[in-house]
């Protein structure tokens, strides 16, 4: 488990433990990135123009808003590179092909009917699965799916059985 103070941080982090593993060795690694929680503080290179913005529907098309929609933009802008750092420390320690990589937010963007609430916007939080040879790129799965199930999938992805008590279901046949 890595914690950050900043982008560059972690992957700092990640260069580290991926040092140290022993070679032969299957290993987990837990990453977190603060992008795009509040405080939204990202360069002002990563924001777009918020009067260039298209707003949904369901927003009242205000300048306060634009501008939190802007900052927020950029926050995901930031994170992009973060994780394309990540998946290239990956790809220089040979690990780019035989890893599984999962991205993963915890809740939807914090706007009007977002975080925190059971509209589409609310429960519509990012998961990415990477893994070459398994996972088809750029396909979609719409299929509901809970973080719970992670580490049911994780298990079954090491060949690993998991306990009967355990309550989530492995992702992996959706792969």
């Amino acid at each position: 488990y890595v914690k950050q103070g900043s982008d560059l941080q972690a992957v700092e982090q990640m260069k580290e433990f991926l040092g140290r593993k022993p070679a032969g060795r299957p290993f987990c690694l837990w990453l977190n990135f603060s992008d795009p929680h509040h405080p939204w503080n990202a360069p002002a290179t990563d924001r777009p123009d918020p009067a260039a913005l298209t707003l949904p529907p369901h927003w009242p098309d205000l300048p306060g808003l634009r501008e939190q929609v802007a900052d927020y933009l950029a926050e995901v802008n930031r994170l992009d590179r973060s994780v394309a750092a990540v998946l290239a420390v990956l790809a220089e320690a040979g690990f780019a092909t035989n890893t599984l990589v999962v991205f993963c937010g915890d809740n939807g963007a914090a706007l009007p009917h977002g975080k925190g609430s059971l509209y589409d916007p609310g429960c519509n939080v990012p998961l990415i699965v990477r893994w070459p040879g398994v996972a088809e790129p750029g396909s979609v799965n719409r299929a509901l799916v809970s973080t719970l199930d992670f580490a049911e999938t994780f298990l079954e992805a090491a060949g690993v059985p998991a306990p009967d008590r355990m309550q989530g279901r492995s992702l992996l046949p959706l792969l």
